[in-house]
């Protein structure tokens, strides 16, 4: 069984419950995600009892909200025409948000032939250095996906793959910023991932830390609920955030491989689960 993992996200639809509308490919923003049900995927993401994102900031929140809303309500492009009727595992969320945790993780779940970070598809949405174009046959060569260019094709992943598991990697807005920095001028140069990967900033750019957070909300609005897990590696403990993954994907038919090592989140992630996230980190 074909698998591309592109990420954690752990929402459930009981929990979410936004009023994200079934789209076409040529819907528009508004169409997959409305200014409501915004506001709803960022009080998710926020909600202490989620332990995705509890420390938001109102003025971030507002920030987010402001960014969204400026987008207007243009067409939602579509990268490639041909659907897969492949389950696959999508991480939507950006790097420097323990996709090498989740990487490593999936591997030992069984999910072995690894998309991680590989910039095979400079042609997609604000890339740099166009290489060759990516299109759906491109990803079925792996078990699982995440990191760049990923983020980018967010929306053509949800509507090309019906029968996709995706995953929701977050953590704090200001965190992810500090920890892009930190990775030096290649990564502050690069675009933020924005919904569908609309015009944004670069990690280097004021609004970096609203549109990032804009993403991962309308990420969480957008995709199909019954088939979505968000997880912080910030906020869990690596145990409980293995074992949610496992369980989630064998509900949706993946036979994972039982093992006993369960991979240990970096020490400096252990410390922010604690208190705050602050220093970056991938």
């Amino acid at each position: 069984m074909r698998l591309i993992v592109v990420g954690l996200i752990a929402a459930t639809a009981t929990t979410l419950r936004l009023a994200a509308a079934a789209t076409t490919p040529s819907s528009t923003l508004r169409a997959t995600c409305s200014l409501e049900a915004f506001d709803a995927a960022v009080e998710v993401l926020s909600a202490p009892a989620g332990r995705l994102v509890p420390s938001l900031a109102a003025p971030i929140k507002r920030a987010a909200r402001s960014f969204y809303e400026g987008l207007g309500d243009p067409p939602c492009p579509v990268e490639w025409d041909a659907t897969s009727p492949e389950p696959i595992v999508v991480n939507l969320g950006e790097g420097s948000t323990g996709t090498r945790w989740l990487a490593r993780a999936v591997r030992l779940l069984g999910l072995r032939r690894g998309f991680h970070n590989d910039f095979i598809c400079h042609d997609t949405p604000g890339s740099r250095r166009p290489r060759r174009r990516c299109d759906g046959r491109t990803f079925d060569a792996y078990d699982f996906a995440t990191d760049d260019p990923v983020p980018l094709l967010a929306w053509t992943f949800m509507k090309t793959r019906p029968a996709g598991l995706f995953l929701l990697s977050v953590r704090d807005p200001r965190g992810w910023v500090r920890s892009r920095l930190a990775h030096g001028r290649k990564i502050a140069v690069r675009r933020v991932a924005t919904p569908c990967a609309l015009p944004g900033p670069t990690v280097g750019d004021e609004g970096a830390v609203a549109a990032y957070l804009a993403y991962n909300a309308w990420a969480l609005c957008a995709a199909p609920k019954d088939r979505l897990l968000a997880f912080s590696v910030f906020t869990e403990i690596d145990g409980d955030l293995w074992r949610r993954l496992d369980a989630f994907l064998r509900r949706h038919g993946v036979n994972t491989t039982r093992h006993e090592t369960v991979p240990a989140i970096h020490r400096k992630k252990r410390r922010r689960a604690n208190g705050t996230d602050a220093q970056g980190g991938n």
